[in-house]
């Protein structure tokens, strides 16, 4: 899906007829690399892929509404030079200020990205799982949705390195689920007013991490939280949850990430340095 609508945005497409040939071609290759599964369930992934590329460009139209796009650019990076070619990224380096602790620096590449007409940039990380968990009845983001716990800071993210290139404009970013039953764009919007919640965040987080804090947290669900993506959930305790929330209850050094949800950053006024 991200390889399609990649090269749909690149060469400026908007007919579906189009789009569909793209789809074709990258099927083809999925299929010469042997990565496609069984021959039934491919085919009806190939159907679900083909019917949600058409939703997408039937909302994609909606939600531009009045205003027109004069720039699209897909897989936009930033970052510092890539150290095994010395490419440039797109955007350059990008970094966020955070008091007390420094410049923290980030490296990784944005979906999609939308100049408009009327001077408003919108970022899209397209996803191709369900957005239920992202908003409310509403369609706005879940208050729990803001930085996750530190678990969501990649909207936040790049809607700093998307102001790093758009000065000055109103620049908002969001994710977009081209494969939901109802093509939902505009998922969980993160704006500068939730700065100061992402700023938090990256206090916790960067000042644990130089304090040697690394506190595995699991969720009480081991196959739908945190340890469903650990290479090592095999052999780790039975009792994890239980461990967690006794050492997450009684000792300091993880007592910061219970205050993950928002609250104030942690400053540290003896460190000033950078970090990456």
């Amino acid at each position: 899906m991200h390889k399609i609508l990649e090269r749909f945005v690149k060469e400026s497409q908007s007919d579906f007829e189009k789009l569909r040939q793209l789809a074709e071609q990258e099927f083809h290759t999925a299929e010469e690399r042997g990565v496609t599964g069984r021959h039934l369930l491919w085919e009806v992934t190939k159907g679900e892929i083909l019917a949600g590329l058409q939703q997408f460009l039937d909302a994609e139209a909606k939600w531009f509404g009045d205003s027109a796009p004069v720039a699209s650019k897909p897989e936009i990076s930033f970052g510092p030079p890539s150290p095994r070619t010395g490419q440039e990224t797109d955007l350059g380096e990008v970094s966020v200020a955070v008091d007390g602790l420094g410049e923290v620096w980030f490296r990784g590449k944005i979906d999609r990205l939308d100049a408009l007409d009327d001077g408003e940039v919108r970022v899209r990380d397209f996803k191709t799982g369900k957005p239920e968990p992202y908003f409310d009845g509403a369609r706005g983001r879940k208050a729990s949705r803001t930085v996750a716990n530190g678990q969501a800071l990649q909207l936040p993210v790049y809607l700093a390195a998307a102001k790093s290139e758009y000065q000055g404009g109103c620049v908002t970013a969001s994710y977009c689920f081209p494969l939901a039953d109802s093509n939902v764009h505009d998922v969980a919007p993160y704006t500068d007013n939730d700065e100061e919640a992402f700023h938090a965040a990256l206090a916790v987080i960067i000042y644990a991490a130089r304090s040697g804090v690394f506190p595995a947290t699991p969720d009480g669900d081991a196959e739908r939280g945190n340890c469903r993506y650990c290479d090592f959930k095999q052999i780790c305790p039975t009792r994890r949850r239980q461990i967690w929330e006794r050492k997450g209850n009684h000792d300091p050094a993880v007592a910061p990430y219970n205050n993950l949800g928002g609250q104030a950053a942690i400053k540290d006024g003896n460190d000033n340095g950078n970090a990456r």
